[in-house]
């Protein structure tokens, strides 16, 4: 996918466990990296891998530090 094109409303993230996260997100807002741990049954390492690379694709971006860190929709270009 280019990089400067903006995604379309019905578009998903390609995996299923990045398209639970992505719903949980337009349901609630935001989501913690615990709560990620619950919703897919993962430990932290993979739950925080799942995050990460939905950053990197674009999808989320990280806001906070910490135990404060909550990640939201990116609704920035990259």
């Amino acid at each position: 996918m280019p990089e400067n094109r903006r995604r379309t409303a019905g578009e998903l993230p390609r995996g299923e466990q990045e398209q639970k996260i992505y719903r949980y997100v337009l349901e609630n807002a935001y989501i913690t990296r615990a709560q990620v741990m619950t919703l897919l049954d993962l430990k932290q390492r993979r739950a925080r891998e799942i995050l990460f690379n939905m950053i990197e694709d674009g999808w989320l971006r990280k806001e906070g530090a910490s135990r404060s860190t909550i990640y939201v929709l990116n609704t920035t270009e990259k």
